[in-house]
């Protein structure tokens, strides 16, 4: 939950990765991924491994909300246990 240590590693398998599209980049309040045809689990991670935001997504949702300040941030989508790692940035 949030304020939690995150200590996963951040290795990438992008195999089932390449088409997911995570966007707009930077953000303010709202992401958009796209191509995730299954649920998934995304995680905002603060830079010193903080679980800051983590939610279920269900498969086809387009948008997810974010109440985060501005900064860089790790987002995590994991997916039938593999996962990427992506920075993104809020304004």
């Amino acid at each position: 939950m949030i304020g939690e240590t995150w200590d996963q590693p951040l290795s990438v398998d992008e195999n089932n990765f390449s088409e997911i599209a995570i966007y707009p980049n930077p953000a303010t309040d709202k992401i958009y991924i796209n191509g995730l045809e299954q649920g998934a689990v995304i995680a905002v991670v603060s830079l010193d491994g903080k679980l800051i935001q983590s939610q279920k997504i269900e498969p086809n949702t387009s948008s997810v909300n974010l109440n985060l300040h501005s900064g860089l941030y790790l987002l995590k989508v994991q997916l039938e246990g593999k996962s990427i790692v992506r920075k993104l940035i809020i304004k």
